[in-house]
């Protein structure tokens, strides 16, 4: 079944528990269980009983079930009788197959309206609450971002667009869902035999009770809400305990979030989007509508498409265009690989849009942040009581997230002057920060740390740590620079 990529039904890989409150999941689950008391009634003497519930059979019991078994067994290597054993213990749940009777399940209450979206999932609780998940799981976010070359940034904001840095994973037995999702819901009912499959496989392995794994009301897995398969596909074993646990391993989450982002397509140190302006009649020069690229960045601009912000795409970067709806005006984006491998994580433009300015405000720094930063007012610098500007802070708070290694060009936004020593490569206070030999920029909002800069020679090799003179106000930094990771 086709689905619309703005709002798809489900995506064919993770589902989204937090797409349906608790509250909306309660409500759902009374009035099936309601309509199915009302409407299948068992009949006791002649006349059926009122308010009764009719109980479907197990499923292990169920001729179709008990061929479907002996298939999966057949064909993962499973014991036949095992596959049973745990499909007895399987219970049919209305209120899983009610809410995905719905209609543009995961679009949230503004399907068309990506203004009203962001302010929906991009909260200021959120922001706060990734925060606070990125200075707990700092190191082991950045040694991820180190295996897999996806920021750090982006891997928190999955999560925390997924289920809110863990807190809503879903309450659902997985197993439940999936057998009624399989035999009792036919509009998917081949994929989520699948997930079924992939349930017990997992189980198999790891020698563990399929029946305990929890998950959201489509089958959807732990932090990252992973569906079986893609649990057996991606999933890794991070903290290397045996097992691959999304529901209560931090490490085996972040890194299944990474690897799965990796091999659909990231490409370390490339911008996941830059905001742009479109003309009229774009629709006749460029495919709209697309989930991957499908032109390059020197025929957008040949068709009239103009970044918002200066960027150091080359001509040749594969691009396609995305159109984000809204009443108050429609914002685009050119969108690279890396919105791709998001969008297969999801296929919605909100969802990946979402996912890219929650990364934002969690510290990631690319080319189109500049499009939000002077979306705000800029601040005039205030003087200190000796008349002096003062400066910004330094990269010393380990709370604040770290900028992550996108090579890009950087307009310093309101700074003192200062004159200050290069760390060496790994000092504590070493700043990551981009590569200005395009001659482009960013702008880093004022109330950003003090940045700190190692120059290279054109051909990469780094020279010796130097003094760089930092002026305040709009200065372009030159010559290039190379990304410091600070630890």
């Amino acid at each position: 079944m086709a689905t619309n990529p703005r709002f798809p039904l489900f995506n064919p890989h993770i589902c989204n528990s937090s797409a349906v409150s608790a509250q909306r999941r309660s409500l759902l689950g009374a009035g099936a269980l309601l309509l199915s008391g009302l409407a299948l009634a068992p009949a006791s003497h002649g006349a059926p009983a009122r308010g009764a519930v009719k109980t479907p059979p197990p499923y292990s019991g169920r001729p179709e079930v008990q061929r479907w078994a002996a298939e999966c067994a057949a064909k993962n290597k499973l014991s036949r009788k095992w596959v049973l054993a745990q499909l007895a213990k399987a219970r049919h749940s209305p209120e899983s197959a009610s809410i995905m009777s719905r209609p543009r399940l995961t679009a949230g209450r503004h399907p068309d309206d990506w203004l009203a979206h962001e302010r929906s999932f991009v909260t200021e609780k959120r922001i706060a609450q990734g925060r606070e998940f990125f200075r707990k799981h700092r190191r082991l976010l950045l040694s991820v971002e180190r295996r897999w070359g996806v920021p750090a940034p982006v891997i928190a904001s999955v999560i925390g667009i997924e289920t809110s840095f863990g807190e809503h994973q879903g309450t659902f037995r997985a197993i439940d869902v999936l057998a009624t999702l399989s035999f009792d819901y036919t509009r998917r009912a081949a994929f989520f035999r699948q997930e079924l499959a992939s349930l017990l496989v997992i189980g198999a392995r790891t020698k563990t009770d399929p029946t305990a794994v929890r998950a959201s009301f489509a089958g959807a897995v732990g932090l990252c809400q992973f569906m079986p398969s893609s649990i057996l596909a991606y999933g890794v074993d991070y903290n290397r305990d045996g097992r691959v646990d999304l529901n209560r391993s931090v490490p085996d989450a972040l890194a299944s979030v990474a690897n799965y982002l990796a091999k659909s397509g990231w490409v370390k140190g490339l911008p996941v989007a830059v905001a742009c302006r479109v003309p009229e009649n774009i629709g006749e020069k460029l495919v709209l509508g697309a989930m991957s690229p499908n032109t390059t960045f020197k025929k957008a601009l040949a068709a009239g498409v103009r970044p918002l912000v200066p960027t150091n795409l080359a001509g040749s970067t594969p691009v396609f265009l995305v159109r984000l709806k809204s009443p108050a005006g429609d914002e685009w984006r050119l969108a690279t690989a890396n919105y791709a491998a998001i969008l297969r994580y999801n296929r919605s433009y909100f969802y990946a849009e979402s996912v890219r300015v929650l990364a934002v405000r969690l510290g990631l720094k690319e080319s189109e942040q500049a499009s939000d930063a002077q979306q705000r007012p800029v601040q005039s610098p205030k003087k200190s009581s000796s008349g002096d500007t003062p400066r910004s802070r330094v990269h010393a708070d380990t709370n604040t997230p770290p900028r992550t290694g996108i090579r890009e060009s950087v307009i310093i936004e309101n700074r003192a002057p200062r004159t200050a020593p290069l760390p060496e490569p790994g000092a504590p206070n070493a700043s990551v920060l981009p590569d200005a030999s395009q001659g482009s920029a960013v702008v880093i909002p004022i109330d950003e740390p003090d940045v700190t800069l190692r120059p290279i020679r054109p051909s990469g090799a780094a020279q010796p740590a130097e003094t760089v003179p930092r002026q305040w106000g709009r200065q372009l930094i030159t010559p290039a620079l190379e990304p410091e990771r600070w630890n």
